[in-house]
């Protein structure tokens, strides 16, 4: 999945989500490997929110269908002009797969995302569009729920919810984005509707959170029983008096650090190995178990960055007591002394 994702970087936008969809198992119908105007495919006149998302966008590509031709092993190649005015007259069965390419520098915001993919959406009145959106060197993965209109008379399909899987980074990829993607290709499906049906599964937000509090219950369990917590350090007979408790402390701040992390609050480098041994702590070594355990006044990590970042800046008032501006909050000096009242 790795060599595949880094084709966004390095190829051009139709051969990499060619190259995803067949990494996929997905087998698709190929349209046209060159750009073709947004307003081309759109049947409908542009609304303003989507005329200043389409100002960020540099190329759009039609980059096939699916249907059970193509999942069959019977693909072809399809004419454009042809596939959206029979889509746009509920003539055509199959999914559509379009990509889209952003102007250096541009980025998307969610809400932004959500008016592009209903866009795409409406070139098809009852078909449903899986959506690539290349920024950068981030890929965003993008669909939209489709439903019957309740009044009868109305044709086509009522869009729904969006579903966005954002921030992959090509270079980079997070093991939680890999695993996604991979879910998506875990097995073949005989119509173009299971596999559109699974391709929202796996986007589903609800599914997503079962699975992560499923796993970290798991991992919950399974630490209790091997971790160690020394209480008195001359003694090993309480060593796991506390894993319960304290398992629960160490997986709030995983995650309260995790978010500050991902949320790019707090710079990368307080986390990064290489650099803190280059920058701030001569020789240091996280996995010295001497100093970690049996020498706390020689763990210069914590004294210098834990203590400050969480001690000094996040669990510190913005505006100190008696005082009109808000520098309060910020890295402490030498042989400041920090008070016993402050925990976190």
């Amino acid at each position: 999945m790795n060599t595949v994702l880094k084709k966004f970087v390095n190829e051009s936008l139709f051969d990499a989500s060619a190259a995803l969809l067949e990494h996929l198992h997905i087998v698709f119908n190929e349209v046209t490997r060159m750009p073709v105007p947004f307003v081309s495919l759109y049947p409908q006149q542009l609304t303003k929110a989507l005329q200043d998302v389409l100002v960020k966008v540099e190329n759009t590509y039609f980059i096939g269908t699916v249907d059970e031709s193509s999942l069959s092993g019977h693909a072809g190649t399809l004419d454009a002009a042809d596939v959206t005015g029979r889509a746009s007259e509920g003539k055509y069965t199959g999914m559509m797969v379009f990509a889209v390419e952003l102007h250096p520098g541009s980025t998307l915001t969610r809400s932004e995302s959500a008016i592009l993919t209903r866009g795409f959406n409406r070139i098809a009145s009852a078909q449903p569009v899986i959506l690539f959106i290349k920024q950068g060197d981030e890929l965003a993965l993008s669909t939209c729920e489709r439903s019957e209109y309740t009044q009868q008379w109305r044709d086509g399909e009522k869009l729904g919810k969006v579903s966005i899987l954002r921030g992959i980074n090509c270079l980079n990829p997070h093991r939680g984005h890999i695993d996604i993607l991979a879910s998506i290709g875990d097995k073949t499906y005989p119509n173009y509707e299971e596999l559109y049906k699974h391709w929202m599964e796996v986007f589903s937000s609800d599914l997503l959170t079962k699975k992560f509090y499923s796993e970290l219950s798991d991992w919950y369990a399974w630490a209790v029983q091997v971790a160690r917590f020394p209480n008195d350090l001359t003694t090993d007979t309480d060593d796991d008096k506390f894993n319960h408790e304290s398992c629960i402390r160490l997986i709030t701040r995983l995650i309260f650090v995790w978010f500050l992390k991902q949320k790019h609050l707090i710079p990368e480098e307080f986390f990064d190995e290489r650099y803190i041994k280059e920058h701030f702590i001569d020789e240091f070594n996280p996995h010295d178990r001497r100093n970690l355990l049996y020498n706390p006044e020689e763990s210069k990590y914590y004294r210098l960055i834990l203590q400050n970042l969480f001690f000094a800046m996040l669990n510190c008032p913005i505006v100190a007591e008696g005082k009109d501006t808000p520098n309060n909050r910020r890295f402490r000096g030498d042989g400041q002394i920090w008070g016993t009242e402050r925990s976190v």
